[in-house]
C-alpha cells in the first residue's frame, strides 16, 4: 500500500493583500486534496521542518526561483500550478521579446526545476507546450473547482433580495484589470439594471474610488463589497442574474 503524499503549499502572494479566485481556486483544490488523502498544509516558512515529499507553488513568477532551486536539493518534487495565456499569435510575439529583453529567459531556466505544471484548461496546456516548449508530459489539466451548491437545480433564493430585477451581474475583485468601469459605463448607456459583487483590491483604492463615483446615483445599481465564496447570498445573486459579465483585460480561468 503506498504511503499518504505530504505536501507543502506555497502561495504567490499572503492572502492578506490580495484574494480573489486564484485563492480560492488554492484552497479549494487543498481540501479536495485532503479528502482524496493527501497530507497537504501550508509550508511554514519559519520552521526547518522538512519532512514533506511534495512543494506545490501558486503562480509562475520568477520569486519562486530560489525556492523551488533548493526545494530540488532537497530532493522534493516540485508542483507548480499556474494560469497562463492562450495560444496565439499575440502571446507567441510576446513570449519570443520576453526570451529577448524580459524575463521569459530566467522563467525558463526556473522552469527547469519543475516536476509538473497545472493548468485549468487545454488551451493553455498548449501554450505552454507549443508556445513556451514545456514538456507535455509534464503538463496536467485540473479544471477550476467550484463549490458543488453552484450546480444545483433549485430556483433563486427568495429570501435574499437585492432591490433590482434582471440585472447584469459582475463578480471579482474591483480592480483596473477587471475593467469594471467599461460594464457600469454600458449598463448606464443602455439603462440596465447592474450588481456588482466584489472588494477593492489592494492597491486599487483609486480605481475603487472610481468605481463608485460611477455606480451613485442610479437606483438600477448596486454594489456588495464582497460575499463568502459559496455561500447563499453569492448563489442567489448568480441564480436571480438575467446575465454574468466580466469584462477583464486579462482572465484565463
Amino acid at each position: 500500500m503506498l504511503s499518504r503524499p505530504v505536501v507543502r503549499v506555497v502561495p504567490f502572494q499572503p492572502h492578506c493583500f490580495a484574494f480573489g479566485g486564484f485563492e480560492v481556486q488554492m484552497i479549494a483544490a487543498m481540501d479536495s486534496a485532503r479528502a482524496a488523502g493527501a497530507d497537504v498544509a501550508p509550508l511554514d516558512f519559519w520552521k526547518r521542518e522538512a519532512d514533506f515529499d511534495v512543494l506545490h507553488l501558486w503562480g509562475m513568477e520568477l520569486q519562486h526561483s530560489n525556492t523551488m532551486k533548493w526545494a530540488r536539493a532537497g530532493g522534493k518534487k516540485t508542483v507548480l500550478s499556474v494560469l497562463v495565456s492562450f495560444p496565439g499569435w499575440k502571446s507567441t510575439l510576446h513570449h519570443l521579446a520576453s526570451m529577448i529583453v524580459g524575463s521569459a529567459r530566467m522563467r525558463t531556466a526556473m522552469l527547469a526545476n519543475v516536476d509538473c505544471i497545472t493548468v485549468v484548461n487545454a488551451a493553455q496546456a498548449r501554450f505552454l507546450e507549443g508556445t513556451i516548449g514545456f514538456p507535455a508530459e509534464k503538463v496536467t489539466v485540473v479544471p477550476n473547482l467550484i463549490e458543488d451548491v453552484f450546480f444545483g437545480t433549485g430556483g433563486k433564493i427568495e429570501a435574499r433580495e437585492f432591490g433590482i430585477e434582471g440585472y447584469v451581474l459582475c463578480v471579482g475583485n474591483i480592480c483596473r484589470r477587471k475593467n469594471q468601469l467599461a460594464l457600469i459605463a454600458a449598463c448606464r448607456r443602455l439603462d440596465v439594471p447592474l450588481l456588482l459583487v466584489g472588494s477593492v483590491m489592494t492597491g486599487e483604492e483609486d480605481y475603487g474610488k472610481s468605481v463608485a463615483e460611477a455606480m451613485a446615483g442610479d437606483d438600477g445599481f448596486r454594489w456588495i463589497s464582497g460575499l463568502t465564496p459559496g455561500s447563499a447570498e453569492l448563489v442567489s445573486a448568480y441564480r436571480s442574474a438575467a446575465v454574468f459579465a466580466l469584462p477583464s483585460y486579462a482572465e484565463n480561468q
